[in-house]
């Protein structure tokens, strides 16, 4: 059983210094073991297709995370939970699934650590210790288990902490594992990539020897265009917790995919269970990680630089409206008086995707009664919260355990989680989130699996996965854990986006309230929202395309919202809209004037707007023609404009 989930010394040691801005690095450079080449569909044959879950006995193996005792922090910790009503779901239920199937019955470990990765074609399962892979309708291809399928790299023990991804830009899948569990000493990185977009065919394997007084537990992984991000707790092996750290490892992934030498380089972690993003982006430079950092924040680092330089930065540690207690209480179950404990308050998940990244993790709320809820963040590339919320219920029936999240094309959300409640069988679940909803919210979840008897141990989790659908960009994939009839099962469904999820329809329309040229610019604009849905301004991001005229490398702008608000009922809101300035090359502009909104912004009704007076200026008030500003026209009235962009949750529309 958990007893204690992070070291609070040790914890806070690791946030001092990623406070202290650039985290310092001594990076060392490695090559990894291999590679070793296996065919996942040999094995399998080889084998009969069994896996360890065929055999009689029943489970054997309970897999305890050993995290350094006392670093979880104080309960409440942070600032006070707001006293003001915070809107954490809509009443518009969730869509049904448009198929679900088994992922992976009981096998003979505790607990299964539920994971896959979905392409186009096959659906990829991994649990402690197995993998399957099946079509996209359920069928059986192929079974294996994972202690053969890593054999070849000479790892000693078992496997453990298994993950799945699949990058869709390159069409490779790739499992992580840490091993070897029976015999620490030996401990490493073992990691796989496919070497074409079918799971059942061939694999190159790696493995990383930890070669320190260490073992790794809880390894993370991540993507992005130029790397393979490993991040893991390490612990020492001689027990004591004062030389617990954590590392980091970049490989090369084209090196990877090439079946090359396993090149990588090795850095100083991030901090306790740093989650690196998965990067739905073919040509974005960095890759982002998220970690708790208190109980009222996280923490968001980049890692940079060229492959084999890599550097690591510390951004930002973000504030949350809401705070949790740091404790992780016991869900209810039906049957029975045995407890289930669903999740560590760490960051489950990390995923990057139009600018933006997005993070779970389950939490007690600080609220009575006790309960656990799926918390989500979603956090902009400079550490700005952009959204936050909960799946949660106040009434304490329901607990929510193991999230994890996924966005599209659209920045449509899906989390997948295990729902827990004393009168339901741990079952699998969802709450979908439209790009038009409000802020902070997500949609009532569905129970797409029940389960199916009482669970006997309270192991559950260690954590998920949520996918997006690779086919068109838009669907998602989630699997999860629910109790089956010899243990727990492993649970997929395939959600289609609604046809409600497209963006709110709008227009924009300029008036410039200024001379040309001035030393002061002064676009007014307005907002009509002509869908037939409200829309959220705190999901509205406009963009004003100027050249200051200057040189921008050294002229800082200033910019001022003399009025703003909601017609034509004449709500002001200006105090909710805040100006930024983002650097440019685009057109010959070098600025973009970025107006949005607070969290807690109105939402405009269909056929109403919203107006917004500015103004912007050199520090100096020097002249700025306006002739050639992108987003600029003479019109002494509003017009309709499409020169001022508008982005509902980062996407264009």
């Amino acid at each position: 059983m958990l007893k204690e989930y992070f070291l609070k010394a040790v914890l806070a040691l690791l946030v001092l210094l990623g406070s202290l801005g650039p985290v310092s690095v001594h990076a060392q450079p490695g090559i990894a073991e291999g590679p070793f080449i296996v065919n996942f569909q040999a094995i399998s044959d080889a084998t009969s297709g069994l896996s360890v879950s065929e055999a009689e006995s029943g489970p054997l193996t309970v897999h305890e995370h050993d995290v350094p005792a006392g670093a979880q922090f104080p309960s409440g910790t942070g600032q006070a939970e707001q006293d003001a009503p915070f809107q954490l779901q809509t009443a518009q239920p969730s869509p049904q699934p448009a198929i679900d199937f088994e992922g992976q019955d009981q096998t003979e470990w505790i607990p299964p650590d539920t994971n896959g990765a979905v392409s186009s074609e096959f659906v990829l399962t991994t649990v402690n210790n197995d993998a399957n892979v099946r079509d996209r309708n359920g069928n059986l291809l192929a079974a294996l288990d994972l202690n053969d399928f890593w054999a070849v790299t000479n790892t000693t023990g078992n496997s453990f902490d298994t993950r799945s991804r699949f990058d869709p830009y390159a069409q490779r899948f790739m499992i992580l594992s840490a091993g070897s569990l029976g015999d620490l000493e030996n401990s490493s990185i073992l990691l796989a990539v496919s070497q074409t977009g079918n799971p059942t065919g061939n694999w190159i394997l790696y493995r990383v020897p930890i070669n320190t007084p260490h073992w790794i537990d809880y390894p993370t992984i991540g993507f992005n265009s130029k790397w393979i991000a490993v991040h893991g707790n390490l612990f020492p092996l001689d027990g004591s917790g004062s030389d617990f750290t954590t590392n980091l490892w970049a490989f090369n992934k084209a090196n990877l995919y090439a079946g090359a030498t396993g090149n990588f380089t090795m850095l100083p972690g991030l901090g306790v269970t740093a989650q690196p993003a998965e990067t739905y982006d073919p040509t974005h430079p960095d890759l982002f990680f998220l970690q708790q950092d208190s109980n009222c924040s996280v923490a968001l680092y980049r890692m940079f630089g060229n492959v084999g330089a890599e550097n690591t930065q510390f951004i930002n540690s973000i504030t949350a409206p809401l705070c949790w207690t740091g404790n992780i209480p016991g869900a209810p179950q039906a049957g029975t008086d045995q407890v289930v404990f669903p999740g560590i308050n760490w960051m489950m998940d990390a995923i990057y995707r139009n600018g933006a990244v997005w993070g779970t993790q389950v939490v007690e709320p600080l609220t009575a009664p006790a309960r656990t809820a799926a918390q989500w963040w979603r956090i902009g590339e400079a550490g700005n919260l952009i959204d936050f919320g909960r799946v949660d219920d106040p009434t304490g029936v329901a607990y929510y355990g193991f999230p994890s999240i996924a966005a599209n094309a659209d920045n449509d959300a899906l989390i997948g989680f295990t729902r827990f409640s004393e009168d339901t069988f741990p079952s699998a679940a969802y709450a979908f989130r439209s790009v038009g909803d409000p802020a902070g919210t997500f949609r009532e979840p569905v129970v797409y699996m029940s389960g199916l008897t009482p669970y006997p141990f309270d192991r559950w989790g260690d954590y998920s996965h949520t996918q997006v659908d690779p086919v068109n960009d838009l669907d998602f994939w989630t699997v999860q854990e629910i109790t089956g009839n010899n243990g727990w099962l492993t649970w997929w469904a395939n959600v289609e986006v609604p046809e409600d999820g497209e963006p709110v329809d709008v227009n924009v329309l300029l008036r410039s309230a200024a001379l040309d040229p001035t030393n002061s610019p002064h676009p007014q604009l307005r907002v009509v929202n002509v869908d037939d849905v409200p829309l959220s301004l705190s999901n509205l991001t406009l963009r004003y395309w100027f050249n200051c005229d200057c040189n921008p490398n050294t002229t800082t702008m200033n910019g001022v919202v003399d009025w703003a608000g909601l017609l034509p009922q004449g709500l002001p809101i200006t105090s909710q809209v805040q100006i930024s300035f983002e650097r440019t090359t685009d057109s010959n502009q070098t600025h973009a004037m970025v107006i949005s909104f607070a969290g807690g912004a109105p939402a405009v009704q269909p056929g109403q707007f919203v107006e917004i007076h500015t103004r912007f200026n050199k520090p100096d008030w020097s002249n700025m023609p306006q002739a050639n500003d992108w987003s600029f026209a003479p019109f002494n009235n509003f017009t309709s404009w499409d020169m001022v962009t508008a982005y509902i949750n980062g996407v264009l529309v």
